[in-house]
């Protein structure tokens, strides 16, 4: 199902992630797109095809956007219907403080979403040892300091 289709049908926001930036000049004119994370250098934007986030918006969920769309290198942060939603996208190259960095920034939202490269124990549609352990260990920090729940 493609993910426009999914926003016509089932969702009014969508973070998709690993889409830095496959025809990106193309998709920021698409009527959906809201957001995307940077790109950092004119020669990844010709090249690079993975990593990075994207925010898209059915019709009628642009109403609900309150406030400005906030985003970093690793983040998309919104606001709609009172809610504070963010996405986040760890790359496997960040450090450990890059990461607790990422989620600090996040800590405020009511839901975060994302692709944090990391095989955690607490879930149990993973299989395998837990992976890496300094990201899964700031992980589980950071859901315990701030009583979020990992589904």
């Amino acid at each position: 199902m493609s993910c426009l289709k999914l926003l016509y049908t089932s969702f009014d926001f969508l973070f998709l992630t690993k889409m830095w930036f496959v025809r990106y000049a193309r998709h920021v004119r698409d009527r959906c797109f809201v957001a995307s994370t940077p790109l950092s250098s004119p020669s990844l934007q010709r090249t690079c095809s993975g990593g990075g986030l994207y925010l898209l918006a059915s019709a009628s969920a642009w109403g609900r956007l309150s406030g400005d769309v906030q985003t970093t290198s690793s983040t998309i942060s919104f606001h709609a219907d009172g809610v504070a939603f963010s996405a986040i996208y760890l790359q496997l190259s960040m450090s450990r403080g890059d990461v607790i960095a990422t989620l600090s920034s996040v800590a405020a939202s009511t839901v975060v979403l994302g692709d944090v490269n990391a095989c955690l124990p607490w879930l149990q549609t993973q299989s395998g040892r837990p992976r890496p352990p300094k990201r899964v260990g700031a992980l589980a920090n950071f859901t315990r300091l701030h009583s979020f729940t990992t589904l």
